[in-house]
């Protein structure tokens, strides 16, 4: 079954955050392994009306990946224009791209939304950016859509899911997507009113848990130099965003030159998919359709 979906933060999460530096005073390895388990762990927030209308003219189709059942969303406004692929981030859900799909489909397009384990349609109750790419890399191999859009953590398993998944787009968009880990950590421990000191426990606990990787190893700072060469691609932050400030895209082009880098104003880290300039910026890159 899915997770139930809450209109806010879980009231457990709140009174945790509240908690947290008195258990940190009694046990900071309680505290690091509580703390990871949330990390994993995405909250699935109910889905507004304007968006469930939208995703109730989807054909929805469900798919087993390597863990999990996944769904996935397809929207056709024409059989014969090719597809783009819109990858949604972490917490999110598809339709979190409402105003780019009714865009795209104006324009003539088709798009293809896979939601990845944990979120929207799709099952269980974890996910990481292996689970995202999986999902990526089903609904690729559906109907091979020319462009990919992925925001935040989707930006991330887009670049992945090229590397591990033998799956490549003619372009692809990286929006907001957080790329430095001790940053990507000290963000989380932040937000649950943990000490930036347990940084370094919690990377550890991670790398027992994915068999010696390092978190380091699944950020886009690490992916993005392993990328074939060849890749056409194009990355917009905003200088609002304190999920993956401007600095993180900055790194990315510096490490990914032919990368061109928007930087947008006061947008932040949501708003920025649902501003159609930003669409408008990377359907740049796309040849004609």
């Amino acid at each position: 079954m899915l997770n139930s979906y809450v209109k806010k933060v879980p009231f457990k999460i709140i009174v945790l955050a509240k908690l947290f530096p008195l258990m940190e005073k009694l046990s900071t390895k309680l505290v690091v392994r509580e703390a990871i388990k949330m990390f994993f762990r995405p909250i699935r927030y109910q889905i507004p009306g304007s968006e469930l209308k939208l995703r109730n003219k989807a054909t929805i189709s469900y798919h087993n990946t390597s863990q999990n059942t996944i769904a996935v969303l397809q929207w056709e406004s024409n059989k014969n224009a090719p597809y783009v692929l819109l990858m949604h981030g972490w917490a999110s859900r598809s339709t979190h791209f409402k105003n780019f799909i009714e865009s795209l489909l104006n324009q003539g397009f088709n798009v293809i939304c896979p939601e990845a384990p944990g979120h929207g349609l799709s099952n269980g109750s974890k996910s990481d950016i292996i689970r995202f790419a999986e999902s990526i890399a089903v609904a690729h191999k559906m109907v091979t859509p020319k462009y990919w859009i992925g925001h935040s953590m989707g930006g991330s398993a887009a670049m992945y899911c090229i590397n591990h998944f033998d799956c490549k787009p003619e372009h692809l968009s990286i929006i907001a997507s957080p790329s430095i880990a001790f940053d990507i950590l000290q963000v989380f421990t932040q937000r649950l009113n943990i000490s930036e000191s347990l940084v370094p426990l919690m990377s550890k606990r991670i790398e027992y848990l994915y068999d010696g990787k390092k978190l380091k190893d699944y950020t886009a700072e690490y992916i993005i130099q392993r990328l074939p060469k060849d890749v056409s691609m194009n990355l917009v932050y905003d200088s609002k965003d304190t999920d993956a400030p401007v600095h993180h895209g900055e790194r990315l082009h510096e490490l990914y030159p032919s990368a061109d880098l928007k930087i947008t104003e006061k947008l932040g880290h949501v708003k920025i998919i649902k501003d159609l300039s930003v669409l408008n910026t990377c359907q740049k890159y796309w040849t004609s359709n």
